[in-house]
C-alpha cells in the first residue's frame, strides 16, 4: 500500500520520462546525489538503505523533513514518478527539486509535473512560487486546527507520522523554518514508535501494541488503525473492536501478560510527556514496573 498516494493531503507530482531511442538505466547515486540517504517505508516505519520495494523514501540526514518518494527500480528505463507532500519544510522541497534536476540532466527526457509538461528551466524557476505555496499550505492547515475545522493533522514523514496539534499549530502556522526544525528534531528522537498488530478473535478484531522492558517509547494517547490497512475478509477498511498492550521482558525473553489499552494509558500518562498531537513518550521500564502494570490491573 502506497501511503502518499492514499493520503488525502496536498502534494507535488513529477513524471520523467526518458526519450530516444537507446535508453539507459538510471543509477541510484544520481537520484541521491551525494548527500541523500533512502529507505522504504509503509507509513509508519522507514527501513534505512533498503531497495526491496519499487518505491523508496528519500531524505537528509541532517535535516529530516517529510522526505520525498521515487517510484524505481536500478533496471527502469522509460520513467519515474517523484511526489512530495506539502506542507513540508523548505529544506525538504530543495532536496525533492534538486533530485529532479539530476534526474533530468542525466537523462534526455520529458517532464510532466501535475499532469502537464513543463521544461526543466521552467520548472525551476518556479521553485520560490512552490516554496511560497508549500508556505500558504501549512498556514491553512495550522489554521483549520486553530479554528476547530480539525482536532488534529497526521503528516506522513519519513521515520513515522507526527502529529500537528493546536500547540504546533500556533507554533508553526507563519513559521515554515520552526516547522522543519520541529520535523527534525521529531524524528531524531531514539525511540521505539510503537504500532499495533490486529488479530481475529471470538470477541472481534484486536488491535495489539507492545511495550518492551527498558525501552523508550512514543505511544499513542487512543488506539487507531493505521491508514492504509483493509479488512482481509472485506476489502474494506479495518475496524478495530478494542484495543489491548502487551509487555514483553528482553532479560526474560517473554510476555509478561497484558492490559486493556486505556488502562495503560491511565498508568503512564503521569510519567509521560507529551510527544506531539497524539502521541506520548516515556522513558524505558524496568520489568519490575511493567510487572506492577499487569498485577495491577488484574
Amino acid at each position: 500500500m502506497n501511503i502518499r498516494k492514499v493520503s488525502l493531503e496536498m502534494s507535488i507530482d513529477i513524471r520523467i520520462t526518458q526519450k530516444g531511442l537507446l535508453k539507459k538505466t538510471l543509477p541510484l547515486h544520481v537520484i541521491t546525489g551525494s548527500d541523500l540517504c533512502y529507505g522504504t517505508s509503509d507509513g509508519m516505519k522507514l527501513i534505512e538503505n533498503d531497495l526491496s520495494s519499487d518505491e523508496i523514501i528519500l531524505y537528509h540526514s541532517n535535516h529530516i523533513s517529510r522526505g520525498f518518494s521515487i517510484e524505481w527500480t536500478p533496471e527502469k528505463k522509460d520513467y519515474v514518478d517523484l511526489r512530495a507532500l506539502s506542507p513540508d519544510s523548505r529544506e525538504g522541497l530543495n532536496d525533492f527539486f534538486a533530485a529532479i534536476q539530476r534526474i533530468a540532466s542525466y537523462w534526455k527526457c520529458e517532464i510532466e509535473m501535475d499532469g502537464n509538461i513543463t521544461a526543466l528551466s521552467e520548472l525551476v524557476s518556479l521553485i520560490p512560487d512552490m516554496q511560497a505555496f508549500n508556505e500558504t499550505v501549512l498556514e491553512s492547515v495550522c489554521g483549520d486546527i486553530l479554528s476547530g475545522k480539525k482536532e488534529s493533522l497526521t503528516l506522513y514523514s519519513v521515520m513515522f507520522p507526527v502529529v500537528l496539534g493546536v500547540p504546533e499549530a500556533e507554533k508553526f502556522r507563519h513559521d515554515v523554518d520552526a516547522f522543519g526544525r520541529w520535523l527534525h528534531e521529531k524524528q531524531s528522537v531514539d525511540a521505539y514508535y510503537a504500532r499495533p498488530q490486529f488479530f481475529r478473535t471470538e470477541v472481534g478484531v484486536v488491535g495489539r501494541y507492545v511495550v518492551t522492558e527498558d525501552c523508550r517509547t512514543i505511544f499513542p494517547l487512543k488506539g487507531q488503525v493505521p491508514l492504509g490497512i483493509s479488512d482481509p475478509e472485506t476489502g474494506k477498511g479495518l475496524k478495530c473492536d478494542r484495543y489491548e498492550v502487551y509487555f514483553y521482558s528482553i532479560s526474560q525473553e517473554k510476555m509478561l501478560g497484558y492490559v486493556p489499552f486505556e488502562t495503560f494509558i491511565e498508568i503512564i500518562k503521569e510519567q509521560a510527556e507529551r510527544f506531539d498531537g497524539a502521541n506520548i513518550i516515556f522513558e524505558g521500564l524496568s520489568m519490575e514496573a511493567l510487572q506492577k502494570i499487569v498485577e495491577t490491573a488484574v
